[in-house]
C-alpha cells in the first residue's frame, strides 16, 4: 500500500511539471522594457484562464491583470460560446493606440461553434488589459490603415477600427446597452426585404420586374426591439464581417463623419445570412462615436453598385 501511494504521488508531481503555461513575447512596440515585461505577464495570465476553462466553458475566474469592464464584456462573450487560445506560445508586435497599446492576431477556437476567431487585447498605458474582443482579420486592419491619406486620419481610422470591432463583438455577447448607446435616438435603420414572385392563374410567375429588394425603413426604438427578440430566440449569435472598406467625407468641414460598408456573414441558433451593411458613423466626439444610419442588404440578391455608400447620403446639420 505504501508503494502504490508513493506511485501515485510520483505520477500527479510529473502532471504537474509538464503542465503548459502561456508565453508571451512582445517582439517590438513597446515604450520601455518595464512595462513590456508587464504587458507580457498580464497577456499571460489571461491566456493561462481561457486555456484552463475554454475547454470545457467552466465559468472564467476574475483576473486580477483585466479591468472590470473589459472582464465583464469577456463573460458575455464567453456566456455564448466559450474559447481557447489555439497556440499558448504567442509573439506579436505591440500597437500603440489613443488609449494605450494594442495586441491582435491571437487565435482562439470556439468551443460549440468550432469556429476559430482572431483576438485582440487592448491595454491601458500602465498596461492593464482595457478591452477584450473578436477582431476583423488582419489582412483586413493593415489594408484599412494603409490607406490613412495623412497622420490625422491614420487615427481616426484606428478609431473607426476599434468601433467596428467592439460593434461586431457586441452582437456576437448580445450586448443591447452597448448598441443601443452608439445608435442616435433618430438613427435611420434601413433592411432589405427580398421580394418573391407571386404565380398567377396559370401557376406561371407574374414576373416582377428587376428589382428584387424592397428597402424597409425602421427607427431605433423598433430596430432595437426587433434585435432584443432575437437575441431571446437565439441561444448563440455569431456576427463576422468577410469585407471591410471605410470613406472619409469628402468635404472638409463633414470629415468627422465616415462610412463604412462591411460584408456581414450572420449565423445563429435559427437562422443564417449573408449581406452588406452600411454604417454612416459621426466621430466628432471620436471616443464617443454615433451611428446614424444602418443599413442592411440580402447578399445574393444585390449587385455591388445597388449597395448603399456614403454618397447615397445627405448630411444636413
Amino acid at each position: 500500500m505504501k508503494l502504490l501511494s508513493i506511485g501515485l504521488i510520483v505520477l500527479l508531481g510529473a502532471g504537474i511539471s509538464f503542465a503548459q503555461t502561456a508565453q508571451v513575447v512582445l517582439t517590438g512596440g513597446a515604450p520601455n522594457p518595464s512595462l513590456k515585461t508587464l504587458i507580457e505577464g498580464n497577456t499571460a495570465a489571461l491566456l493561462n484562464e481561457l486555456e484552463a476553462k475554454g475547454h470545457t466553458g467552466k465559468s472564467l475566474a476574475k483576473i486580477r491583470e483585466v479591468s472590470s469592464e473589459a472582464f465583464s464584456s469577456l463573460e458575455q462573450l464567453w456566456a455564448s460560446d466559450p474559447f481557447f487560445p489555439l497556440d499558448i506560445e504567442v509573439y506579436g508586435n505591440l500597437l500603440k493606440t489613443p488609449a494605450g497599446f494594442q495586441l491582435r492576431g491571437i487565435q482562439v477556437q470556439l468551443t460549440k461553434g468550432k469556429a476559430t476567431e482572431e483576438l485582440v487585447i487592448s491595454y491601458d498605458l500602465k498596461g492593464a488589459v482595457s478591452d477584450v474582443r473578436f477582431a476583423i482579420s488582419q489582412h483586413q486592419y493593415t489594408a484599412v490603415m494603409g490607406s490613412g491619406a495623412d497622420v490625422k486620419d491614420f487615427r481616426r481610422r484606428q478609431y473607426v477600427l476599434d468601433f467596428v470591432e467592439n460593434y461586431r463583438t457586441a452582437y456576437n455577447r448580445k450586448d443591447i446597452p452597448f448598441i443601443q448607446k452608439v445608435f442616435s435616438d433618430n438613427a435611420l435603420i434601413i433592411v432589405g426585404k427580398v421580394l418573391k414572385d407571386v404565380p398567377n392563374s396559370e401557376g406561371t410567375s407574374m414576373g416582377l420586374d428587376t428589382k428584387k429588394v424592397s428597402l424597409v425603413t425602421y427607427n431605433k426604438k423598433q430596430y432595437m426591439s426587433q434585435l432584443q427578440s432575437t437575441f431571446k430566440k437565439n441561444q448563440v449569435v455569431k456576427v463576422g464581417f468577410d469585407s471591410i472598406s471605410v470613406q472619409q467625407h469628402p468635404n472638409s468641414q463633414k470629415d468627422e463623419w465616415y462610412g463604412v460598408t462591411l460584408k456581414q456573414v450572420w449565423n445563429s441558433t435559427a437562422y443564417s445570412d449573408t449581406g452588406y451593411v452600411f454604417l454612416l458613423i459621426d466621430f466628432t466626439k471620436e471616443t464617443e462615436p454615433t451611428i446614424w444610419v444602418r443599413a442592411w442588404q440580402p447578399g445574393k440578391e444585390t449587385r455591388p453598385a445597388e449597395v448603399l455608400s456614403l454618397g447615397d447620403f445627405e448630411i444636413v446639420e
